[in-house]
């Protein structure tokens, strides 16, 4: 594909909104009570496993002659002497240290600490989210367990971390030869023509802003410089596909873009409406995430030559 020189404007005003999927967070707190149960039985079976290392030895009398050689490797044993020509091998069956961890993992504990973390969001108004007392009490919580549990020497490291609101929804306009519309904004991605992608920056333009349809995806640095027109302090369009949208953005970004749109690529039913998307902590560039029908719209209203 090739941009239009005389591509549409679009964009009048937008600011940000970080959309949160609540399996995400359903997942997040299933690893971690894993991950406290898998601390807590490495620290305690550890001792036990290196004990249970059985050292096999030669069964026959080890004295009926001068001993030439003796490999020794794990459970096996081989030993060969000067009087005889036979070797004698003492293999013991011994289960993996891996093994062991994954069988002295319960469901059970798992549910219980999965049942301590749930009576902590309860108690917090429902939220264990970052710079909540819900996040806090999670971590102490965390940390008294390993602490009781486990003799593993614990500190806590203490880092920024970058948190995005939606000051009011945003709003966003497109101007087609004259003609004005305005396209819906909502995190209910069933009826919405598009959201902000997660780490977005913010925006506010007084005036209408010239688009460009980037070739390609957009996932190579030749897309970007294969455009009729510099992008440079324009809005760029991608469709989704072959790179990541940290990718994508990270290209924009690049180019020196007002914004960058993302849309769907309607390849499959499931892959019409707006995506929730995140372009990383790193991003510093307001990025939206499009509907395929609104993405299209836009990339063939670039591409006519008559606007």
């Amino acid at each position: 594909m090739e941009s239009s020189t005389n591509e549409h404007k679009m964009l009048k005003f937008m600011k940000i909104l970080v959309p949160v999927v609540g399996i995400g967070l359903v997942l997040t707190a299933v690893v971690l009570a894993l991950s406290i149960v898998t601390l807590v039985k490495v620290n305690k079976g550890f001792d036990d496993i290196q004990s249970d290392n059985i050292e096999a030895t030669n069964p026959t009398n080890p004295t009926t002659g001068p001993t030439t050689a003796a490999t020794i490797a794990d459970t096996t044993t081989t030993i060969t002497t000067s009087t005889t020509t036979a070797t004698t091998t003492t293999t013991t069956s011994q289960p993996l240290p891996n093994s062991i961890l994954a069988s002295a993992i319960r469901i059970e504990d798992v549910m219980h600490l999965l049942d301590d973390l749930q009576t902590i969001a309860t108690h917090a108004d429902g939220n264990r989210a970052i710079h909540t007392r819900g996040f806090n009490e999670t971590l102490d919580y965390i940390y008294n367990v390993l602490k009781l549990n486990t003799n593993y020497n614990i500190t806590q490291s203490f880092f920024p971390v970058r948190d995005t609101t939606l000051d009011s929804n945003p709003v966003l306009l497109v101007s087609i030869n004259d003609a004005i519309q305005s396209y819906i904004y909502s995190t209910n991605l069933t009826i919405a023509d598009f959201t902000v992608a997660r780490f977005s920056t913010s925006l506010n333009l007084s005036d209408y802003v010239t688009i460009t349809d980037i070739p390609n995806l957009g996932c190579d640095e030749t897309d970007w410089e294969n455009t009729i027109q510099s992008v440079v302090g324009q809005v760029a369009l991608v469709k989704r596909g072959v790179c990541t949208f940290i990718e994508k953005a990270q290209l924009a970004s690049k180019y020196n873009v007002t914004a960058l749109l993302i849309y769907n690529d309607g390849a499959t039913p499931d892959r019409f409406q707006p995506m929730s998307i995140s372009v990383g902590e790193d991003n510093a560039i307001p990025v939206l995430s499009l509907s395929y029908a609104l993405g299209k719209a836009l990339a063939d209203a670039a591409q006519d030559p008559a606007n």
